[in-house]
């Protein structure tokens, strides 16, 4: 039977294009006259959204994560452990894998006075422990939470999700948290997990509080092709299942968001170009939640996105200084949607960038410049010209793909070990794989065709190696990668692989 109350027991959730400071004037001006009233009248708002995750995440397939699970159980009911990464990535669902449900609390913060926060954290304690004086207890500070928490759930886990909110709207969090831990040492399991990287990274510094203090600090990144191959099935066609993961990227929530088993451009038109579309407005709500000021970072997103990669044409399309470029830049390497890459082996060359992020190289190379004629209906227009541009889209996508092969193939020894492996290019001169050992000895070069592999792409590789400025190790190996195949013979000692897997 519905019971609202039960609704305390659900991770707190704000509406995208929620208004946190209505929020805030209506606690001001009901001065915080019914703890569970608010949290029921916030928590309801966005109980279809919830339900919808919820499902989501229990219909997902647990992909890979084996090793993050084994460390997460290590310090049940003893620990400090904290677990972050880019939203969306699956650090909920890991925790819920990890942890038993009976012997975890979980509180998911949100962009609210810490009051609020505290007050549903004690409401959550009683009513799992079935004490309702325990819900009325006022506590100011964190540490007074987990003395309460402490007292009733021994020996058991507390699980903060979203905990950058928290760091932000309570400065002393941090500080009660460390005293907390070196006074009554760790006989609760705390976890902590943000998705905030600039929050994190902060209270990580030698600086911070509670330096020194996490048993544990691991950090979820998105998951690679192999495992999105594993997750689609590999009766897939390789054509099919590399396009997917250059859309959606390393993320199983937006995996679960799209008809996977659909045509190709199926997919594409549901997904992305409706404003009711699962994936319409999902970038423009990541970017939203992590940045607070956005204007400048799409301007610059874009232009990467256009094929501007040097700081000069992306300050002048994007319109950003060239001398506060590199702040914003920054920035977006961190959270992972953007990287500077640089010719294997110089590191003194600037770097030029590229978007990293696969659904973001997507959705600011297809949708963001269509809008207008997404709301409009034009999807069959906009289809049209992701279609006639596929092909070179894929390109870079594929040359992405043949490094996790290839660093792959090194981890199982099929090739030699490398101490640097990436692109190289000059003027005149593009290498799209080169790995360099610890005497900056070429030991693999590789190039890359989305389309067939023909014999002209053969001898203009073979001319290609010859202007490398290494020297060729004695086990170098030549690699060949293809999407469709090969119509060519190849050589004594070259490695063909059509889509990921070794044919020559």
């Amino acid at each position: 039977m519905y019971n609202p109350a039960n609704i305390m027991m659900l991770p707190r959730l704000i509406p995208r294009g929620g208004n946190i400071e209505e929020e805030k004037d209506l606690v001001n001006k009901r001065n915080c006259e019914s703890n569970v009233s608010k949290s029921v009248a916030i928590l309801s708002k966005n109980l279809l959204d919830f339900i919808l995750q919820s499902i989501i995440l229990l219909s997902m397939k647990f992909i890979d994560r084996e090793e993050e699970i084994k460390k997460l159980k290590e310090f049940q009911g003893k620990g400090l452990v904290l677990l972050y990464g880019r939203r969306r990535v699956g650090k909920t669902t890991l925790l819920k894998m990890a942890l038993p449900e009976r012997e975890t609390l979980y509180y998911q913060c949100a962009r609210i006075p810490k009051e609020i926060m505290y007050r549903e954290l004690t409401g959550i304690l009683g009513q799992r422990v079935k004490e309702p004086v325990v819900s009325s207890f006022h506590v100011k500070t964190f540490e007074d939470f987990l003395l309460l928490f402490e007292r009733h759930m021994k020996r058991k886990n507390l699980v903060i999700d979203e905990v950058g909110y928290l760091f932000d709207a309570d400065p002393s969090f941090s500080s009660m948290l460390q005293r907390f831990v070196d006074r009554r040492g760790k006989n609760i399991g705390i976890y902590l997990s943000g998705s905030t990287v600039g929050i994190i990274e902060r209270e990580l510094s030698s600086r911070a509080p509670l330096w020194g203090r996490f048993d544990l600090v691991l950090e979820l990144k998105p998951l690679r092709f192999k495992h999105f191959v594993e997750y689609i099935g590999k009766d897939t066609p390789f054509r099919k299942t590399a396009s997917l993961y250059a859309i959606l990227g390393g993320v199983p929530y937006h995996w679960e968001r799209v008809p996977l088993k659909r045509n190709l451009f199926e997919v594409v038109r549901e997904g992305f170009l409706s404003p009711h579309a699962p994936l319409y407005n999902e970038v423009e709500f990541l970017l939203r939640e992590e940045l607070r000021e956005i204007h400048n970072y799409f301007a610059i997103l874009s232009a990467i996105a256009s094929g501007r990669r040097k700081h000069g044409e992306i300050a002048d399309v994007s319109g950003v200084p060239v001398q506060s470029l590199s702040k914003y830049l920054e920035v977006l390497e961190k959270l992972g949607w953007i990287e500077g890459l640089r010719p294997a082996g110089e590191r003194k060359r600037r770097a030029l960038w590229y978007i990293k992020d696969n659904l973001f190289r997507f959705w600011f190379r297809y949708v963001f410049p269509h809008r207008h004629m997404i709301e409009m209906g034009m999807t069959d227009k906009v289809l049209e010209i992701i279609k006639n541009t596929w092909e070179m889209f894929m390109g870079e996508a594929y040359e992405r793909i043949a490094i996790e092969v290839v660093e792959e193939m090194i981890k199982e020894g099929i090739l030699p070990p490398v101490q640097e492996l990436g692109r190289w290019w000059n003027k005149k001169v593009e290498v799209d794989i080169l790995g360099l050992n610890e005497k900056k000895e070429w030991v693999i070069a590789g190039e890359v065709k989305w389309g067939y592999f023909s014999s002209r792409d053969l001898a203009g590789f073979m001319e290609k190696i010859k202007a490398l400025p290494f020297r060729k190790s004695r086990d170098a190996k030549i690699l060949l990668f293809s999407g469709k195949g090969f119509r060519c013979s190849l050589p004594k000692g070259v490695m063909g692989i059509k889509g990921d897997r070794i044919v020559l």
